[in-house]
């Protein structure tokens, strides 16, 4: 049950698509996330320096690698983003 907790209680998401445009999914999903007082969020778009307030990243790339979510790995477990 370990691997499936940290992946439903995630402490750091990277939104991919985050917007500033109303009625946007980006924007729904990134509200929704900001709103979790104990989660990291890393809002990825090109096109924005920030988003309500949190830096924007114009790549994933860009996240810091310290903060970087983790990818779950094909070997059922959880690993570092590896560039």
């Amino acid at each position: 049950m370990g691997s499936l907790k940290k992946m439903f209680s995630p402490c750091a998401v990277a939104l991919i698509g985050a917007s500033e445009k109303t009625g946007s999914v980006g924007r729904a999903i990134l509200e929704n996330l900001l709103s979790s007082k104990d989660l990291k969020v890393f809002p990825v778009n090109p096109n924005y320096k920030t988003l309500s307030g949190t830096q924007c990243y114009p790549t994933i790339n860009e996240v810091p690698r310290a903060n970087r979510p983790r990818r779950h790995s094909d070997k059922g477990g959880y690993r570092a983003s590896e560039r």
